[in-house]
């Protein structure tokens, strides 16, 4: 039987032991776990997302949402997938992902209620709806019967037989300003014929017990494949906030208005809102009751008697998990719980909406890929922030360890010790027992540790640039706990110089800042910064020596070799890090590596996929990409190893590739690159290509095809690293790995999609 990505062009992404409980489309017993994906990908127009499959049976359970109706895990003898899980970031594509409905929202898709509370209810508009695929990113729909919203583009529905009673004229569907779609609607065929003609592609709206015409009505817009949303989802609280004066600025909203509270109330200009650099989170407000296929809260004021029937609905594969509370008394209990809440306050309402509240518990970027059972809770320990895993040991990579207090003890002497290198820790809920450790994650990662609670110290920060200076250090005796690097030598200065231990480094807990070391002149599509002490002799060549960064880097780095040097870039405004390195004579005590202070952005794109946004180049760096160059200099200069580049698209995240060709690189997880054929003289057994502690990659190399081939059958996929110049069989050599989507550096890798 074909895979699932061979016959249908999906992505299945597997979780062993885990449950999607309920949503069943239907159970039939499969062949086998191929055979029960394979009915997914069939029934995905009827709205499969997701898929159970028992071990010992095989009965195959086919489900609507992305994870079922209830997330269970310890389950030995079931295995869940979801169906296109890579597209979980990407925007429904225009039209085929989206539907529209006239009797309730359909299984398999998320919607916006489409309906006018004057239309007589034998019209039946309360179970209309526009709708997208459930397992695609939110595309910001929002209705309103009561003029355009406010902050949005919109666009007017209307009906022209409709008489004036039924004040269609006034309903509008909105996007935000920077939506990809431009909707436009059309109530006749004529006008649909042009719309046509025009290049779009129309969505009828069909509602037949409406007598008023609606069966030419179309929504239209131009054909659009739906791209990814690197941008993340809304931390709670601080990406959140509540507005009763209109749309502020640098935010999205969803309108929070009851239409049947007296206008002098002012709800008309109340609006629930995220930071508009987010993705959005699906927030919705509905007065008319909870919407079918979606998780809703009701929102009640109990002095307000018109309150009754709103509700606030977030999608099924939404991580939010709100609750409600109207009375000061109520938000208590839910912040004793550790939820954080926000005020909703209107004070030109006189029916106590002075203590009012939506809670949730503290969550930083929140992943849509996951089910909301198993995002990180985030809080906050003096001015870090901790993101938190239940059950879960981060074992090994310890500093030291101690009898603690209690939790949050554990958690302040790690933010205590955070220059020292502490970037996680490990508390034992039994005996009180804290284990600080150097690495976000540990060395090894373990879950179903009940006595065990583990939490990551800066977690918000794992997706922003390293700041200048702050977070960045030079090492000249080997790399400092709690720091990635990278490794600065010239192979030709003499070992007394000890250049082999010599590192500039980055806390482990931020973001790749891409800097790479040539000894060899600039690194090409690199934009580099020449490292020379005039004082070495020439010999020693390190007048072709450059640190390097991508061309899109924020990081404008410049170099000096006399304090005289130093002190003009002080001058200029700029921070310097003194690069020194006691054994070497030549005057290196008075070099400096300085730039601009610079508060450390977050990076909004995904780490690079496997194998599709990687790519190998024997030809120099190919357009479209970022690269990391392979390169062992003993090889004669006809092998033409010089223009050798493993690469990544360039609209992704720096993946911290770096090959090193004298030794693996402590502090990092390295794989040895080795052809077995190379003569010994060209010293390809100590060459390496690391990547950082909290790296998701875990690669593996070969250099047969029948070790490829090994690789395969263990589910890798493989990329052929090949150098037709060289006469010692490099063409059968490969770096491997498992497939992985849309990859989060928030997360170890043992959990990786």
């Amino acid at each position: 039987m074909l895979t699932i990505a061979e016959a249908w062009r999906y992505q299945v992404c597997v979780e062993n032991n885990v449950d999607y409980w309920g949503a069943d489309l239907r159970n039939f017993i499969a062949k086998n776990f191929n055979h029960c994906a394979s009915e997914c990908a069939r029934d995905s127009a009827k709205g499969c997302r997701s898929i159970t499959y028992h071990k010992g049976s095989r009965r195959c359970y086919l489900k609507h949402t992305p994870f079922g109706a209830t997330y269970k895990k310890s389950q030995s003898l079931l295995k869940s997938a979801n169906l296109d899980c890579d597209k979980f970031s990407k925007l429904p594509s225009w039209p085929a992902d989206f539907k529209w409905a006239f009797a309730g929202p359909p299984k398999g898709y998320t919607c916006v209620k489409i309906w006018e509370a004057a239309s007589p209810a034998a019209h039946t508009w309360n179970d209309n709806f526009m709708c997208w695929r459930n397992d695609r990113a939110d595309p910001g729909f929002r209705w309103s019967m009561a003029g355009a919203i406010p902050g949005q583009r919109c666009t007017q529905i209307i009906e022209g037989a409709e008489p004036v009673k039924y004040t269609w004229r006034d309903n509008f569907l909105c996007v935000q300003y920077n939506s990809p779609y431009h909707l436009s609607w059309t109530f006749s065929n004529a006008l649909k014929d042009r719309e046509l003609a025009a290049g779009k592609a129309c969505i009828q709206w069909l509602e037949g017990a409406d007598p008023h015409t609606w069966k030419d009505n179309y929504l239209c817009n131009k054909p659009y494949n739906g791209a990814y949303v690197s941008n993340s989802l809304p931390s709670w609280p601080e990406d959140f906030k509540w507005s009763n004066a209109g749309v502020p600025r640098g935010y999205s909203c969803d309108r929070i208005w009851e239409l049947a509270t007296p206008a002098k109330y002012t709800w008309k200009d109340n609006f629930f809102c995220w930071r508009n650099n987010k993705a959005d989170p699906g927030i919705r407000f509905n007065m008319n009751g909870a919407v079918g296929n979606s998780d809703c809260v009701q929102l009640k004021e109990g002095a307000a008697k018109s309150w009754m029937d709103n509700f606030l609905c977030v999608p099924p594969t939404s991580p939010y998990t709100f609750s409600w509370v109207y009375s000061n008394a109520l938000r208590d209990g839910q912040q004793r719980d550790g939820k954080k809440c926000i005020q909703w306050i209107e004070p030109a309402d006189p029916q106590t909406w002075h203590d009012n509240y939506l809670c949730h518990y503290p969550l930083s970027y929140p992943d849509r890929r996951r089910h909301k059972s198993v995002q990180r809770r985030a809080s906050s320990v003096g001015r870090a922030q901790v993101c938190t895993e239940d059950n879960v040991d981060y074992w090994g990579a310890d500093l030291r360890n101690f009898r603690a207090k209690n939790f949050n003890h554990c958690a302040m002497e790690c933010a205590k010790d955070t220059l020292k290198g502490c970037r996680s820790f490990t508390f034992h809920k039994k005996s009180g027992h804290c284990w600080l450790k150097h690495t976000p994650f540990g060395a090894k990662y373990t879950k179903g540790k009940n006595d065990l609670m583990s939490a990551n110290l800066n977690c918000d920060s794992f997706s922003k640039l390293p700041s200048w200076p702050a977070d960045f250090k030079w090492a000249f005796a080997g790399p400092p706990k709690g720091y990635t690097c990278v490794k600065i030598w010239e192979a030709a200065s003499p070992p007394a110089h000890t250049w082999n231990d010599n590192f500039m480094c980055w806390r482990n807990d931020r973001a790749d800042p891409g800097f790479r070391w040539s000894m060899a002149g600039p690194i090409p599509g690199q934009r580099c910064t020449q490292i020379i002490e005039g004082a070495e002799p020439v010999k020693y060549t390190w007048r072709d020596n450059y640190l390097c960064v991508q061309t899109n880097s924020p990081y404008h780095l410049s170099w000096t070799f006399s304090n005289a040097l130093m002190s003009q870039q002080v001058a200029q405004g700029k921070k310097c890090i003194q690069w020194l390195e006691g054994a070497d004579p030549h005057t290196w005590k008075d070099n400096y590596l300085c730039n601009k202070p610079y508060s450390g952005a977050y990076v909004y794109n995904s780490l690079p996929s496997w194998p599709e946004d990687f790519k190998w180049s024997n030809a120099g760096v190919p357009a479209g990409y970022h690269c990391d160059r392979i390169w062992e200099l003993a090889n004669p200069a006809q092998h033409t190893w010089k223009d050798n580049f493993f690469c990544w698209r360039n609209n992704k995240a720096d993946p911290g590739i770096r090959f090193n060709m004298n030794g693996a690189v402590p502090n990092s997880h390295c794989v040895q690159i080795i052809e077995g054929a190379e003569p010994a003289k060209y010293t390809w057994k100590d060459n390496f290509l690391c990547v950082p502690p909290t790296s998701p990659y875990t690669f593996s190399w070969t250099y047969s095809n029948a070790l490829r081939d090994a690789q395969q059958r263990a589910g890798k996929t493989c990329i052929q690293w090949r150098e037709p110049a060289d006469p010692h069989t490099w063409n059968d050599n490969y770096l491997c790995h498992a497939q992985v989507y849309s990859v989060d550096a928030r997360r170890h890798r043992s959990n990786q999609w």
